[in-house]
């Protein structure tokens, strides 16, 4: 009895790849498993990621359960005519994908457009690489996820996202929370032929707590001056100054536990 093997909407597009590289069969019949092995090394965040998928002049997105892995293939497939697969590393409400949609953040990344000549920095070394074409998006994953539903949370966010690219000579035009990156399994047209995006390296019990790495953020700036008001005797209280505004300018940490305290897991 003859059967039928059916491939993935990119079969044609993967039949034009040069041979001999390192596109597996796994890659041709299963293009996004090592997608979903990612996804599950993730920690468990509140909401859902978003798929767009972007062709000229049309666009379309989606919000799915990053365990509902055959959804996820039964949308990426349909979607095979589209040229460009992207995600979002944060998670959304399900309702848009700007910043007032986000809610969790399960790992750092770096957009690495073209690989620096020389050996970059040992540490901190990342926990996944994905081969996008010429560059790669090397991510952190991180043992709880960091809350990115208020603008401080954000801007704490941002500012290690900031730090990482100057580290490792990134895109900082990559650095906004709600960025997107390439779906793995999916093709990256900008170049002729087509070039899979592809996990190289996945080491899902390289995990990293959100404190370990604010050694490596972005400055945020001088923090506000504000007045605190004390309510029990009505007067008001002078901004910090001195060693303390040193301190809060020099230590990311601080900084961020100044500006969200509520978001701070233990006391100061």
């Amino acid at each position: 009895r003859r059967s039928t093997l059916t491939l993935s909407p990119h079969s044609e597009a993967l039949s034009r790849l040069p041979r001999g590289g390192c596109h597996s069969v796994r890659s041709v019949m299963r293009p996004y498993e090592a997608f979903f092995e990612l996804l599950q090394a993730f920690p468990p965040c509140d909401g859902a990621i978003e798929l767009r998928a972007v062709a000229p002049g049309r666009a379309t997105r989606g919000f799915f359960n990053p365990r509902d892995t055959r959804t996820l293939t039964a949308w990426l497939s349909r979607r095979g005519r589209y040229l460009h697969a992207f995600f979002g590393v944060a998670f959304r409400d399900g309702r848009g994908g700007t910043k007032r949609h986000l809610t969790a953040l399960p790992a750092l990344w770096v957009d690495i457009d073209t690989l620096p000549i020389g050996r970059p920095p040992a540490e901190p070394q990342p926990s996944a690489i994905v081969a996008s074409g010429r560059g790669e998006h090397w991510y952190w994953i991180l043992s709880s996820p960091l809350r990115v539903d208020t603008p401080s949370g954000q801007a704490a966010a941002e500012s290690l996202l900031k730090g990482l690219a100057q580290r490792f000579v990134g895109d900082p035009s990559a650095t906004d929370v709600s960025h997107l990156l390439r779906v793995p399994g999916t093709l990256n047209p900008k170049y002729a032929p087509p070039v899979m995006v592809e996990v190289r390296r996945l080491e899902s019990q390289r995990r990293y707590h959100p404190a370990d790495l604010f050694a490596y953020a972005a400055p945020l700036g001088p923090p506000r001056q504000t007045r605190v008001v004390d309510r029990s005797v009505g007067s008001p209280l002078p901004p910090p100054h001195g060693a303390l505004v040193t301190m809060l300018a020099e230590c990311g940490f601080l900084r961020w536990a100044a500006r969200a305290p509520a978001e701070v897991p233990e006391p100061l």
